[in-house]
């Protein structure tokens, strides 16, 4: 069940891109988005037209871990440093 609902939230955010809004996606911090379909979080950026994605976890709590985001951050600047912009 859990696996439609994550495919559908990426259609969604395949068709609307950066227009896509809550409750499907949430600002996080520094470029990096967060898809939100049930209690499975995707954590995602773009790349001019393109949605990159970062990283995806089980959410066991209400805040986003302080790592994760790290972790996407890290991973965002591993991918921009390799286009080298």
């Amino acid at each position: 069940m859990a696996y439609k609902k994550v495919e559908k939230h990426l259609l969604f955010l395949e068709v609307a891109g950066s227009e896509l809004r809550a409750p499907k996606s949430k600002y996080v911090r520094n470029h990096i988005f967060e898809l939100r379909p049930d209690n499975i979080r995707i954590l995602y950026c773009f790349h001019e037209q393109e949605a990159i994605c970062l990283v995806y976890f089980v959410k066991k709590r209400d805040a986003l871990p302080e790592h994760i985001i790290k972790q996407a951050e890290e991973r965002r600047g591993k991918f921009i440093n390799k286009l080298g912009k």
